[in-house]
């Protein structure tokens, strides 16, 4: 591709981005923000399962399977049924 052809294409994108008007604009940046937010809490799942210690070795793997191969249902169960399998501190092993 030519250089004035790619300059052509930068600028076209550069307005597109700048441009309130540009239809895929709004819907874009709700989408990338809902991703975004998507993907801290599948971070904060993984690193909470990998942080705490579980009365049984296999819970740890089972949890990370589930929320790593089932996301959106996987952070449910997480957050739901999740915290009864948690070691207490200082409690009874």
């Amino acid at each position: 591709m030519p250089i004035k052809e790619k300059w052509r294409v930068c600028q076209i994108f550069k307005q597109k981005l700048v441009d309130k008007n540009y239809k895929g604009g709004e819907a874009m940046d709700l989408a990338t923000l809902i991703f975004l937010a998507y993907l801290a809490l599948v971070i904060y799942a993984i690193v909470r399962i990998s942080s705490v210690e579980f009365k049984n070795s296999c819970d740890r793997v089972f949890w990370f399977l589930v929320v790593y191969f089932m996301p959106i249902i996987g952070l449910i169960l997480w957050f739901v049924f999740g915290g009864k399998y948690i070691k207490k501190e200082g409690g009874e092993s």
